[in-house]
């Protein structure tokens, strides 16, 4: 479910007021959940307004440019009115959602304490807290403010800090500088490596640890050095290759990349006389290379889903770092500390000794745990927070764990493990009442560490059931949200069974709040722009999942998404059921010299372009060569996801779309691809971080007859350009689920130059 509302101060009332807590919960956050998206109905972010993807051409090219996001709180009901009420006459107040009664409680903490009374945990201190995002209702609690030993469940507040301080995007640099003159190759001075806490120095992110400094040294060759009368000086903070279970020694890893950086100069015929490793060495000189890691976003993947400790560890010291540029763990948990504060998330008592949870020091809460998510959950990056987490059933630490009906790919989470410590915090969505629950169960004193993981399994299992006696109702499917006369409508296809709709907005595609209820399937709204997306709500108030996101933006040159894929491919790293939407809405993809609409099919193109999301699904065409006809009516670029595309055996064969080797045909094949060609063991990078042991989709190879492939940033990304008696165009094969964040997007956009 999608418009969970978190309202902690509600849910304290709830038994004075059960329907003021309702609704102050609706108010405080009607969207808390805009990540989630359904079991049941396909899910794809098509997209507009802050600009995120961004796509390519030779002649034209498309790309997109992300709009920073800095509110951290959606706007409440009452400071969004549905706009143009005059023309949404059926507006009206639907059912609340279920609150879990006093009996349901019960009968949940009987079964809860039959657990407890086991003789695994029976003499440990365990805190508990079961808390429904959709209500703010907390559904079970014990010993739930007892500050704990967290373990690794640290790890989610390291995390969650670093995305909101340091931003998403935040990449961290590694920096080459001279001090002296280069004249005919030689440098008459120092060369100095200064890197800046960079954690991603491994076959984690790329084909080898090493790649950061092969890629400086080539930088180095280009600004002419073939000998330094100098120094080389190395310092800094890096996590040179990491072991996740590992202590992080910063001298250590510092010493191992200096070491090899010497290496490579000389076998780069950089001659040199002296290397100085020191950790706190000050830079000075020229810059003449440097080297950004991965977004932040990517970097803290594979921290939370395989717990590597050094990484986290890491983090914490550049937090540090970055607010008082001291490298220590006290540093960095006071910056922490100061962030928490801010939210009013931090509580007394609570003890952060350093990034990890490897120091049994550290004391938090179930009761804290639970109002991170919440809060996370509603932040500018809580999609990038929840991405990072480990699926049930799928990868990382919880990849064998509560893989039940109830249970595979519905729970995010985060494990901790010490001596004496089994915890486990994070939410899952339940397949039955829809509703979002944040969970937290923390177990010090514990013997027996299996044992003990099942029992929190076991306690978890018993909130994923169908305790509130839920009919979810089927996610609307949304035809089309584009400029009618005066006005932009939104217009959806009936649920069976529905008493009405909510209509949520976004300006950013990651908080939503909710702008109307009606029993109409139409909606109409301003001429400005916003990303939409409706769910339906039956008499008892179960809310379904959302439909996909449409999105309108008024320019002169309009560019439509046309949905109209039978199913789509999933997005990288993630189960096929998953239930968080990390897809920006597509429409980010397009430059902000573009207006945007969404539809559902071709036919109903009126536009100079269209963005197409899903080009195939399971090796099935969505479009045929006469849907390309009916988009592709001018000069403008067709751009479509080649993410499942099929590979064409004889790429000079005949056109045939239905036969899924291509993916449109103009009196010859368009275009061809599969993402799954190349040695799919040489491009590990993200799926290889995520602990799942798959891989990346690797680069996409030339075939007969394409006229360009284009490598953009290492992205895989094909450009064929043809024409037809109807004049030139072009179409765009782009795989989208390769564009991990905002600046790759943003970079991607403005290569194609299509503004």
């Amino acid at each position: 479910m999608m418009c969970g509302a978190f309202a902690f101060a509600a849910a304290k009332a709830r038994e004075n007021s059960r329907r003021t807590e309702i609704t102050m919960a609706r108010k405080l956050n009607a969207g808390i959940i805009s990540l989630l998206i359904g079991l049941t109905a396909p899910v794809c972010a098509l997209a507009q307004d802050a600009p995120q993807i961004r796509t390519l051409d030779r002649q034209t090219t498309i790309v997109a440019t992300e709009t920073p996001r800095t509110i951290l709180n959606s706007p409440s009901i009452d400071e969004i009115k549905p706009v143009d009420s005059n023309e949404n006459a059926s507006t009206r107040k639907l059912p609340a959602p279920a609150v879990a009664s006093n009996a349901v409680k019960k009968a949940l903490a009987d079964r809860v304490k039959s657990i407890l009374n086991e003789k695994v945990i029976r003499n440990a201190s365990v805190g508990i807290q079961i808390l429904d995002l959709e209500t703010g209702d907390v559904v079970y609690k014990h010993n739930e403010t007892k500050l704990l030993k967290p373990a690794s469940n640290t790890k989610l507040l390291t995390t969650a800090a670093g995305l909101s301080i340091l931003g998403a995007d935040h990449q961290f640099e590694s920096a080459v500088y001279v001090d002296g003159k280069i004249e005919k190759g030689v440098l008459n001075g120092n060369l100095h490596l200064h890197i800046d806490h960079d954690f991603t120095w491994s076959t984690r992110f790329y084909e080898a640890g090493d790649v950061p400094l092969r890629g400086l040294i080539s930088q180095i060759k280009d600004a002419g050095i073939t000998k330094i009368n100098g120094k080389v000086i190395v310092s800094g903070y890096v996590v040179y290759g990491g072991v996740a279970t590992g202590t992080l020694s910063t001298e250590a890893h510092l010493k191992r990349a200096g070491n090899q950086f010497g290496s490579l100069l000389t076998k780069n015929k950089i001659h040199y006389s002296g290397l100085s490793i020191s950790q706190n060495s000050k830079t000075s000189g020229k810059k003449i290379a440097t080297w950004l890691s991965p977004v932040l976003s990517e970097a803290i993947v594979p921290l939370n889903r395989v717990s590597h400790n050094e990484y986290a560890d890491m983090l914490l010291l550049a937090l540090g770092s970055h607010a008082s540029g001291k490298n220590t763990y006290e540093a960095g948990a006071k910056a922490v500390r100061d962030w928490l504060k801010k939210t009013g998330l931090l509580v007394k008592g609570l003890e952060q000794q350093d990034g990890s949870g490897l120091s049994h020091g550290n004391q938090m809460s179930a009761d804290f745990f639970t109002r991170l998510v919440a809060y996370m959950l509603k932040s500018p990056v809580g999609r990038e927070w929840a991405a990072s987490m480990s699926i049930s059933g799928y990868d990382g630490t919880y990849g064998g764990r509560l893989a039940i009906d109830d249970g595979k790919g519905r729970v995010y989470a985060k494990s901790g493990t010490l001596r004496d410590t089994i915890s486990g915090s994070g939410f899952f969505v339940n397949r039955h009442d829809g509703h979002t629950y944040a969970f937290s169960v923390i177990v010090n004193g514990m013997r027996n560490k299996k044992a003990t993981r099942g029992a929190i399994d076991r306690i978890v299992r018993v909130f994923l059931g169908d305790h509130l006696k839920a009919t979810l109702p089927a996610a609307p499917q949304m035809t089309s949200l584009m400029s009618e006369g005066n006005s932009v409508m939104a217009r959806w296809k009936n649920v069976k069974n529905a008493e009405g709709y909510r209509v949520y907005k976004s300006s950013d595609g990651a908080q939503w709040s909710m702008i109307g209820e009606t029993t109409d399937t139409s909606y109409s709204l301003s001429q400005e722009a916003a990303h939409i997306r409706v769910t339906a709500v039956n008499k008892d108030g179960t809310e379904s999942f959302p439909s996909l996101i449409f999105s309108y933006r008024p320019g002169k040159k309009m560019m439509t998404i046309a949905e109209y894929a039978r199913c789509r491919a999933d997005e990288a790293m993630r189960p096929p059921m998953h239930q968080i939407a990390h897809e920006r809405p597509l429409a980010k993809l397009i430059g902000d010299g573009w207006g945007v609409q969404t539809v559902k099919s071709a036919s109903s193109v009126q536009s100079d372009g269209v963005f197409f999301h899903s080009a195939t699904c399971n090796g099935a065409i969505a479009w045929d060569s006469g849907d390309y006809e009916k988009a592709s009516t001018s000069n403008i670029p067709v751009i479509i996801n080649i993410a499942d595309a099929s590979l064409s055996a004889d790429a000079n064969g005949s056109c045939n779309p239905s036969s899924g080797k291509v993916l449109g045909c103009f009196g010859e094949a368009i275009l061809a691809k599969d993402r799954r060609l190349g040695n799919r063991n040489q491009n590990l990078r993200l799926r290889k971080a995520a602990g799942s042991g798959s891989t990346r989709p690797s680069q996409l190879k030339e075939w007969n007859g394409s006229k360009t492939i284009y490598k953009l940033n290492e992205l895989p990304v094909a450009v064929q350009e043809k024409s037809d008696n109807k004049g030139s165009y072009t179409v765009f094969g782009l795989d989208i689920q390769s564009l991990d964040s905002d600046k790759t997007f943003k970079a991607v956009w403005k290569d194609l130059k299509l503004d």
